[in-house]
């Protein structure tokens, strides 16, 4: 079975109308930025590549949302959902209470929703941006896993330099670290690697030691490729 097209990116998303742009060969024409524009919103991974690399990975292009990159989803810090909750609780008190002296029924009332069909999406132009290459990604995932995972002091300022291969089962291995910072943080970041996930798809293991850099501000890992 071919490869699906999942999370794509784009540079920038456009309001223009799909249905009003006029039809030409395998795309459509837009008027406003003088381009074709490409419904990939049911093509597979093979065709969108040879469109990326037919236009020089300068394509703009329709997709539908489960094919993009899905948003960074950031959770309310504890302190945060206290207080929402209370401000809930509150409000709800006195509104019941309000309800209760005028002789009223009182209940959450859901808005009504008219549901879309599952074939007809909201689908998303814009340009898209090229396909970033596998290693870059996974490296990219294995950034994100530190940061998530890797617990160091407040203490920790500066730089980090990770090499490493992948092993034919997807495995982390042969792992050397730069000694700019000190012991304990070397040792955690060791322990994080070493736990990541297998990297999936291509075989990594013909390509030379890939490295990582890490850059820490007061204990905390900067963002990928800062």
């Amino acid at each position: 079975m071919e490869e699906q097209i999942k999370d794509a990116r784009m540079k920038f998303k456009c309001e223009e109308n799909w249905d009003q742009m006029e039809v030409t060969g395998d795309a459509r024409f837009c008027g406003v930025c003088q381009k074709k524009v490409y419904d990939l919103s049911d093509k597979k991974m093979a065709y969108f590549l040879q469109i990326m690399e037919e236009n020089n990975n300068n394509v703009c292009g329709r997709l539908q949302p489960d094919q993009l990159v899905k948003p960074a989803h950031h959770e309310p810090s504890v302190w945060k959902k206290w207080t929402m909750a209370a401000m809930v609780f509150i409000g709800f008190g006195a509104a019941a209470q309000k309800a209760d002296a005028q002789g009223f029924p009182m209940g959450k009332i859901a808005p009504s929703e008219t549901k879309k069909p599952e074939h007809i999406r909201e689908a998303t132009l814009g340009i898209i941006l090229a396909p970033e290459p596998a290693e870059n990604a996974s490296l990219r995932s294995l950034h994100q896993y530190l940061v998530k995972n890797c617990k160091v002091p407040a203490t920790a300022n500066g730089r980090l330099i990770a090499s490493f291969s992948i092993n034919k089962n997807g495995v982390i291995s042969n792992i050397s670290l730069s000694e700019q910072l000190p012991a304990p943080v070397r040792m955690e970041v060791l322990r994080v690697i070493k736990t990541a996930p297998k990297w999936k798809g291509t075989n990594y293991t013909a390509a030379p030691p890939y490295t990582l850099h890490l850059g820490f501000k007061k204990g905390k890992i900067m963002p990928y490729g800062s």
